[in-house]
């Protein structure tokens, strides 16, 4: 990470941490994927709170704040989401002038072309239930809640069970 990607990443910041916790991370994930490419990092943060160099205070802040700035860029992504879906109506409105005024023709300058291909869309005018079996598509999943319900009444169900668990909370 440069200077400046440094600084950056520091304003970000909801609260101060150790920059030990942000070296740890900087070294542990790739930038580019932000896939895990060392599983060093955890040990090396277990080492320096053994070490007392750094205080599980300071990984709750950094885990804090790091929640802070995804929340920021989810909310950025959202915003720029929203954007994107604007533009996109806005162009297929365009193109639908566009095919209505050149109506068939091959019409070109030097900056765009408009050309015709021709294509073959399924329009299926009835309900999916209405089709034979082999042309419609069943997904099933687990009714988790209903599971959970049926365990806690007593009943069993095979291949399930209720584990109790212990969550952390952060705040």
């Amino acid at each position: 990470m440069n200077t400046i990607e440094k600084a950056r990443v520091t304003s970000w910041k909801l609260h101060q941490y150790p920059d030990a916790i942000d070296n740890a991370l900087e070294r542990a994930v790739n930038p580019d994927t932000g896939e895990i490419i060392d599983d060093g990092w955890l040990s090396e943060l277990l080492s320096l709170q053994a070490n007392q160099s750094l205080d599980v205070l300071d990984l709750a802040t950094a885990f804090v704040s790091l929640e802070a700035e995804a929340e920021k860029i989810r909310n950025a992504e959202k915003m720029l989401a929203a954007r994107r879906h604007r533009i996109e109506k806005f162009a297929d409105g365009i193109k639908g002038i566009v095919a209505e005024i050149a109506d068939g023709k091959k019409i070109a300058n030097e900056i765009v072309q408009i050309g015709w291909r021709k294509s073959t869309a399924t329009v299926v005018n009835c309900e999916a239930t209405d089709l034979p079996p082999e042309f419609q598509n069943v997904k099933v999943t687990a009714n988790v809640s209903a599971i959970k319900d049926a365990i806690k009444a007593g009943a069993t169900v095979a291949g399930c069970q209720l584990v109790e668990r212990n969550n952390v909370q952060i705040r």
